[in-house]
């Protein structure tokens, strides 16, 4: 059986939900999520991003969901180079985090932390697991582009505690 056969699917809801989106944020807050660094690299430089919107969707073929707002610096650069790394931040990566959420953007944000792999998307050493593929599908829904990464590589830290999420604040486990 082919698992990435396209399968046509439908459903009786209607094109937008209706809640307060102040309270959706409000509640998302409230889950605890694993913090995340999605790198790519251009031509341009390269690019990145502290991201909790990052899952996985299929274990066969392996894939990643990476959900990437709009407005980010990361967006055209991910879509340009179809590749990506995505590393799951170690509990002791707080830094890391930090930076690739703030300004300034592109190339300066890979001053903190050890970066290697100068010929395809960049890598974090010392991530509890890092993640390397293909954009394979994207779909853009309101605020954000729904990134489909088809995974290639997967390589797992020495330590498996990891930087988490929550209420604003990161924490490890």
């Amino acid at each position: 059986m082919d698992n990435t056969a396209p399968v046509a699917l439908s459903c009786a809801g209607g094109p937008v939900g209706t809640a307060d989106p102040t309270q959706l944020l409000a509640a998302m807050r409230r889950n605890i999520a694993g913090v995340w660094i999605i790198t790519t690299k251009t031509g341009n430089g390269r690019y990145g991003m502290t991201a909790t919107s990052v899952t996985s969707l299929s274990a066969e073929p392996p894939t990643l969901i990476m959900c990437v707002n709009k407005n980010s610096s990361l967006l055209q650069p991910l879509l340009d180079s179809g590749v990506f790394a995505a590393h799951l931040l170690a509990g002791h990566q707080q830094d890391v985090g930090l930076r690739f959420a703030q300004k300034p953007e592109g190339e300066a944000r890979f001053a903190t932390g050890e970066w290697s792999n100068d010929d395809a998307p960049p890598q974090l050493e010392g991530a509890a697991a890092n993640f390397s593929g293909r954009i394979v599908e994207v779909l853009s829904y309101g605020t954000h582009a729904l990134l489909l990464g088809a995974v290639d590589t997967i390589v797992l830290g020495d330590k498996p505690d990891i930087l988490a999420y929550k209420a604003g604040q990161f924490q490890s486990f």
